[in-house]
């Protein structure tokens, strides 16, 4: 069965030349490799995890230690996938402090343009578990690379533009987190499964930046009723 039978789905897995740092809420989808459903099964349409789901369960309630601004809105583990409905808080917010959707600085139409740090900020590669004060840093907005909103919507970015942002998009919050995640929880499941260094997830997940408070209540309901829904 489909798991978003194309409801949630879009064409490429990144939102091109997005901030992933920048305050907003973030649906994200990881899959198990080749789609096994190792984590659990659904019984009576609810989800009953497995030793492997229980172990993803338990680091995904983690998140918030990962970083100040982290938000952890909703989540649940499915047979072969997870969902995490994450929110960024504003710069120097502490997390849990309040919903961006709907708002006036929250709504991710305010904060469309990408800001990227300089290459000599200090704090460029800083491991965001290390980074515990509430008052976090605000992005140098020296330069927007390429996404401007007097472009023209078929913009292309040039190769170098693209290889840059590649780079700065490993060290932004959201593909940190995920990472470190999917890394943790793998390590944990292959400890028990006795299968040091076996790939546990996909290399690649989908994500999606929610522009609407309508649109963040859906897929919160979304999450919630997956099992139900499976």
């Amino acid at each position: 069965m489909a798991k978003f039978n194309d409801k949630y789905r879009s064409e490429s897995h990144r939102w091109q030349y997005w901030d992933y740092s920048a305050p907003g809420n973030y649906f994200l989808t990881v899959d198990v490799l080749n789609r096994k459903c190792i984590l659990g099964e659904i019984v009576d349409k609810k989800m009953k995890r497995s030793v492997y789901g229980d172990v993803v369960a338990h680091h995904i309630q983690q998140l918030p230690t990962y970083h100040p601004r982290i938000r952890l809105d909703a989540w649940v583990v499915m047979p072969d996938h997870f969902h995490l409905l994450v929110t960024l808080e504003e710069y120097g917010s502490v997390a849990g402090s309040r919903t961006l959707v709907g708002g006036p600085r929250g709504s991710v139409n305010t904060i469309h343009e990408l800001y990227i740090r300089n290459h000599e900020d200090p704090q460029d590669h800083e491991d965001p578990q290390d980074h515990q004060d509430p008052q976090d840093h605000k992005p140098l907005a020296a330069r927007q690379y390429w996404y401007q909103k007097s472009q023209a919507s078929d913009y292309r970015p040039t190769p170098i533009e693209v290889e840059t942002y590649k780079k700065h998009r490993r060290q932004m919050i959201i593909s940190k987190m995920v990472g470190k995640l999917k890394m943790q929880s793998s390590k944990k499941i292959n400890h028990l499964r006795k299968t040091p260094g076996v790939r546990t997830w996909l290399a690649n997940y989908h994500d999606r930046v929610i522009r609407t408070e309508q649109d963040y209540r859906n897929i919160k309901n979304y999450i919630i009723k997956n099992p139900e829904n499976w």
